[in-house]
């Protein structure tokens, strides 16, 4: 099971936009920073015909 939020980052006059997911546990964890790119993709790699979901499901692996 994890948690997930969206959250916002000042830089600048912009606001970068994301989704963190975090393992329910109280304890450390590492932190992986998932980047999406190359073309007209969401934060998760869907593309308007191809919704392949990919970063989403590396983040719940991940997360878990």
């Amino acid at each position: 099971m994890t948690n997930e939020r969206e959250v916002t980052i000042p830089c600048g006059p912009l606001q970068l936009a994301g989704t963190l997911r975090l393992p329910d546990s109280t304890r450390p964890c590492p932190a992986v920073l998932l980047i999406p790119g190359s073309g007209q993709v969401d934060r998760n790699e869907n593309a308007a015909k191809l919704p392949i979901n990919a970063f989403g499901e590396i983040a719940a692996v991940l997360a878990e």
